[in-house]
């Protein structure tokens, strides 16, 4: 059933379905055990680290959770990336944006004491 399940998670999520890197069955072992073994922390939003090991995160599904290292560029399977980025914590929320003021006692108080320009 699990089996089953991950792959109607990867046939239905588009996003994972082009890879930018070739497969290799060690690092998808690796990933696989640094998953089960370690927490992911953040180190910025570029990487992370499963215990003592760098990984690029930053452009998941497609090119990410590959070893941070400009000589070796490979990737796990599909499912375990999906997995893998259930982990990455979700960035907050924008601020929301104020609102604009539509009293014109407010408007008229803000424009003559709040501009510097204007006489007082």
């Amino acid at each position: 059933m699990k089996t089953l399940k991950g792959i109607l998670r990867v046939i239905f999520t588009p996003t994972c379905w082009l890879q930018l890197y070739p497969y290799s069955v060690a690092w998808d072992a690796k990933l696989n055990q640094l998953l089960k073994d370690h927490p992911l922390v953040m180190v910025d939003q570029y990487t992370a680290k499963l215990g003592t090991q760098e990984i690029w995160v930053e452009n998941y599904p497609f090119a990410s959770f590959y070893p941070y290292n400009p000589d070796i560029k490979c990737r796990a399977k599909r499912i375990t990336t999906l997995r893998a980025g259930d982990m990455i914590p979700k960035r907050p929320p924008p601020p929301p944006k104020p609102k604009p003021i539509k009293d014109p006692y407010l408007l008229a108080l803000n424009n003559t004491h709040c501009n510097p320009s204007s006489p007082s």
